[in-house]
């Protein structure tokens, strides 16, 4: 039986709480890959269904391309797009 479940006496089912669980048990992905997954699921697993989607009233229409657009730039692999961690400042810091 699958551990995450929880079957009652009378038959009715629910799922556990994921706070009580060992986060080895879960396996979670990160935000972002949970975001575009469901997105994915939503759009019936097409991609090109997942760009093109119009529910902008869904609170993850903005995450469904597996980015955060309030984090443009960062994390990218041109520097000067990057200025928390851009040439300058990482030689500052040393």
């Amino acid at each position: 039986m699958n551990d995450l479940i929880i079957r009652h006496p009378n038959g009715e089912t629910e799922g556990r709480d994921p706070r009580d669980l060992d986060p080895a048990v879960l396996n979670l992905p990160g935000p972002l890959t949970a975001i575009r997954a469901k997105c994915l699921d939503c759009s019936a697993g097409s991609p090109s269904e997942v760009r093109k989607c119009t529910a902008t009233s869904c609170a993850l229409w903005p995450y469904r391309m597996g980015t955060n657009p309030r984090r443009a730039g960062l994390g990218s692999q041109n520097p000067r797009l990057n200025s928390r961690f851009s040439e300058k400042s990482m030689s500052e810091a040393a």
